[in-house]
């Protein structure tokens, strides 16, 4: 299973800009995806930005493994070429 290109993912600047990978992905727990750069600042110091999910997979085929994430869910992993950690949010 792939995302639709035209499907609207929220990135931080850093992801956005291609500085940095992906390194988590959440999708809270109205089914809204994010894809960060894993700098625990980044949210805090950062305006998200909306880009459509074809932009990022396809800078990275790894990112397709991520359509298994269900509302609620997380997938992290250390760096670009570690596999993806899965986990649930906290409420």
């Amino acid at each position: 299973m792939n995302f639709r290109k035209d499907y609207t993912v929220y990135v931080c600047p850093h992801v956005f800009d291609k500085s940095r990978p992906v390194l988590d992905s959440v999708r809270d727990h109205d089914g809204d995806w994010q894809f960060l750069c894993g700098e625990e600042s980044c949210l805090e110091t950062s305006k998200p930005k909306v880009v459509g999910a074809g932009h990022i997979v396809s800078q990275d085929a790894s990112m397709a493994e991520l359509t298994i994430l269900k509302p609620g869910m997380y997938a992290e992993r250390k760096d670009s070429v570690s596999p993806w950690q899965f986990g649930w949010l906290e409420d």
